[in-house]
């Protein structure tokens, strides 16, 4: 009798902790725990960026869709309790294309301005400095603007622009000293690429990596004035200028856009000797970012394709996917990140989740 009823107890054990083994499992990949939606104030939202209880969400990114672009200022202290605590429209009817934010202040560039907006009193937001991006006179470009822009050490901050004329394109990268908000200066100017017309940008420490049509540009910024070129890695597909990655200690996640949909790891500490070191295979996507050691890709946009994926950095060129998602069905074109949730815009409402892999 004792030998069958250890047996049950046994048997128990083992159901409970199967049942808990498949809800981890579960958790840890499938669910996305959405605490609130938020309305955004304007449609087509793109640009999103936290900072302290402020959630700061622009729109658009597109320069071509006209000047009705602004950025609203959501108060999150309470993510169950939302709500907007100002709003800001730049003025003569220019475009904002990307947005950062630090302290006091947002940065954000249009077409061909870099701007510095005070939103010290959220309900009042006031432009405090602006400096022109290309003043080249020479030039009478089909097109030409400003485009991602990332917040560096010393009250420094650094956006490409580009250049489309007749014959060809060409991309620079600006260097901007941000330390007399009211008076930004540009303190050098760096060709990057010469018929490559993009500039997504990122940042890490010292060194700034700048994707053009057909390549990865690496700069050491350690003197702004001079940025020096030490690297640079070709895409792997030159059809489809490249304007998304991520990267986390010299190693970088790209995008494949050949149509496969994965993502190269590319150990860019490398010097010049820049391989694919392994590849997710992790379907389309949006926007992607590293934070705490945590790999984020966003996609959306089909049922059939996770919203939201997960993937540990442990060993930076061997990712462990942690989680999917997919219970938002629209696309997340940009999202923001800090210790404790995950905001996510679409094209007309902000999702406030906990962070996963918290």
């Amino acid at each position: 009798m004792k030998r069958i009823v250890k047996m049950r107890v046994m048997f128990l054990f083992a159901v409970v902790f199967i049942l808990l083994v498949n809800s981890c499992l579960f958790y840890g990949l499938n669910d996305n725990i959405i605490i609130a939606e938020f309305s955004c104030s304007f449609s087509d939202a793109a640009n999103i960026v936290v900072n302290g209880n402020y959630l700061i969400v622009g729109n658009p990114a597109d320069p071509f869709l006209g000047p009705d672009s602004g950025f609203v200022i959501l108060d999150v202290a309470d993510p169950l309790s939302v709500e907007v605590a100002g709003t800001y429209y730049p003025p003569e009817d220019v475009t904002i294309i990307d947005i950062e934010s630090r302290g006091n202040y947002v940065y954000c560039t249009t077409e061909d301005l870099f701007c510095i907006i005070d939103i010290s009193q959220a309900a009042k937001p006031v432009l405090k400095g602006s400096i022109k991006l290309h003043n080249n006179a020479d030039m009478d470009p089909l097109y030409s603007g400003s485009t991602d822009l990332v917040l560096g050490e010393a009250d420094m901050a650094f956006s490409g622009f580009y250049n489309l004329t007749d014959t060809e394109a060409s991309c620079i990268l600006f260097a901007i000293d941000c330390s007399d908000v009211e008076n930004p200066v540009i303190v050098s100017e760096t060709p990057v690429a010469n018929n490559s017309h993009y500039g997504s940008i990122e940042i890490e420490g010292m060194t700034v990596y700048i994707a053009t049509d057909d390549n990865i540009t690496i700069f050491d910024i350690s003197d702004p004035t001079a940025p020096k070129q030490i690297g640079k890695i070709q895409q792997l597909d030159t059809s489809i200028p490249l304007g998304l990655f991520a990267v986390a200690n010299s190693v970088l996640y790209v995008p494949n856009w050949t149509g496969n949909g994965k993502v190269s790891i590319i150990d860019g500490g490398k010097g010049s000797d820049f391989s694919v070191s392994a590849e997710l295979n992790d379907g389309y996507l949006n926007s992607m970012t590293v934070y705490n050691g945590i790999l984020y890709i966003t996609g959306g946009g089909s049922p059939f394709v996770p919203s939201i994926k997960v993937y540990n950095l442990t060993d930076p060129l061997n990712p462990v996917k942690i989680r999917l998602s997919g219970d938002i069905d629209e696309a997340i074109p940009d999202f923001a990140l800090n210790e404790n949730y995950m905001y996510l815009v679409t094209s007309e409402s902000v999702f406030i989740c906990t962070r996963p892999g918290k």
